[in-house]
């Protein structure tokens, strides 16, 4: 059986449904019609006793998938339209459902995974990424904030690590990603046509299709790694004191000031290098970042996803998002005229956007 579109390839070999995003040259961006196509598929499957697992994969040498299309999301948005909001709630909604799926859903996290990929990679049953991951949250880089579940998954890294990750937008590679809890096998890049050649193999028992059985074959037949993967190979774990010195300061003012007064020498350039990440990034998106995390951590997953959604009109009206993608995504010039400086922003007007929540 088989059937494809030409941004979403829908395939069944043996008991095994494969999705495969097909925008290689567009690093498989999600669009609305991928979201309702996935999420079409995925309930379909989720009912059809003939599948037993499920393996999301990117098309192309570049890219998992690099988010979502943020054109058209900018044009909604500046159009005074709400395609936008429709496009918003039916990616949380598919989001959300991926973390609740009844059968194992792999995700071959290889490559760039950012924004959208995150989201629908992170609900996965197993997530694996490769030497070639390149994976990053990058919101606060177009003045807007980590979504897609990030208010859940980013507050509960280790520590401070999700605030930074997410204030910063920082691109991470797979040993930092399973420390963080964002991944949990490193397979070789080579290998994961073998690992489908497995799975297809496992799956003619459709009852052998367990997480359990699945995690058997990447440890023992293909030599993939979990934790181990991360000792002396995660530069995140060799800066987990800084990063947790800096970033658990309850302000972004405090988290800068904290930074220009490094001393030691083991960590004074790194904590330069983040200051200049952070001159880059909007000051509303950062403040805003640092607040949404700080409620994640004590909401559930549907509430983090509702909180989130809640969040977008009032992030639009009163944000960086607009002069963001112009900078980074239309004109390329890559010099933002952000609204705000640490300054003069008002945290009060963008705890108001949180009432919602509370």
């Amino acid at each position: 059986m088989e059937a494809q579109s030409v941004d979403l390839l829908i395939e069944i070999k043996e008991t095994v449904g494969i999705i495969t995003l097909n925008r290689p040259k567009a690093l498989n961006s999600l669009n609305l019609e991928m979201i309702r196509g996935m999420h079409q598929i995925l309930q379909e499957w989720g009912k059809n006793p003939q599948i037993s697992a499920v393996v999301i994969q990117g098309a192309g040498e570049k890219a998992f998938c690099a988010g979502g299309d943020i054109r058209q999301l900018y044009d909604s948005v500046k159009s005074g339209g709400d395609d936008h909001m429709t496009f918003f709630e039916e990616e949380f909604v598919l989001n959300e459902y991926i973390f609740r799926y009844p059968k194992p859903y792999i995700a071959l996290m290889d490559r760039y995974v950012m924004g959208g990929g995150m989201g629908i990679s992170q609900g996965a049953s197993i997530r694996i990424v490769s030497e070639l991951s390149k994976l990053a949250m990058p919101e606060t880089g177009i003045g807007y904030f980590p979504d897609v579940g990030g208010s859940y998954f980013l507050s509960r890294c280790p520590g401070s690590l999700g605030l930074y990750l997410g204030i910063t937008g920082l691109i991470f590679d797979g040993a930092d990603a399973i420390y963080a809890g964002l991944a949990d096998w490193y397979l070789p890049h080579d290998h994961f046509q073998i690992l489908m050649q497995e799975l297809v193999t496992l799956s003619k028992n459709p009852k052998e299709m367990t997480k359990e059985k699945i995690s058997r074959i990447l440890e023992r037949k293909l030599g993939g790694e979990t934790n181990l993967f991360t000792k002396g190979r995660s530069k995140l774990a060799k800066l987990k004191f800084a990063i947790e010195n800096h970033f658990s300061k309850p302000t972004v003012p405090q988290i800068v000031e904290s930074l220009k007064n490094e001393k030691n020498p083991e960590f004074t350039e790194w904590a330069n290098q983040t200051l200049e990440i952070m001159e880059k990034r909007s000051t509303f998106a950062m403040v805003g970042t640092q607040l949404l995390l700080r409620y994640g951590r004590e909401l559930n997953l549907s509430q983090c996803f509702a909180m989130e959604y809640g969040l977008i009109p009032g992030w639009m009206r009163e944000g960086d998002f607009i002069e963001g993608v112009r900078s980074v995504i239309i004109d390329k010039d890559f010099k933002p005229q952000w609204k705000y400086s640490l300054n003069d922003l008002n945290v009060e007007q963008i705890e108001g956007l949180f009432a919602h929540v509370k």
